[in-house]
């Protein structure tokens, strides 16, 4: 029978995540998937959205207001709360060579 070595078990507790933590990611993915169709809507574009369990369950334009009442509403459960803005373009240019 083969023991776990320290570094071993350290990685394993590290990779699996505890049940809150992947529902945190779930909501960011569900954000990050419906972000676009936001966008498109002056109900959400330029404000802060609370996802939980999969559908938006508050929005404000002030991040923190909308933390405290969707965890006054909801409880301290893992929400995730994203910024609905379009992606500052980068632009990257050649500098002149001398």
């Amino acid at each position: 029978m083969q023991t776990e070595s320290g570094s071993d078990q350290k990685i394993r507790e590290l990779t699996t995540k505890r049940p809150e933590e992947n529902q945190f990611l779930q909501n960011e993915r569900f954000f990050l998937q419906i972000k676009r169709t936001l966008l498109k809507s002056s109900k959400y574009c330029g404000k802060f959205v609370a996802v939980y369990d999969g559908k938006i369950v508050s929005f404000d334009e002030n991040r923190v207001k909308l933390a405290i009442r969707v965890y006054n509403s909801l409880g301290y459960v893992p929400i995730y709360i994203g910024k609905v803005e379009r992606e500052k373009e980068t632009v990257e240019l050649p500098s002149p060579e001398v």
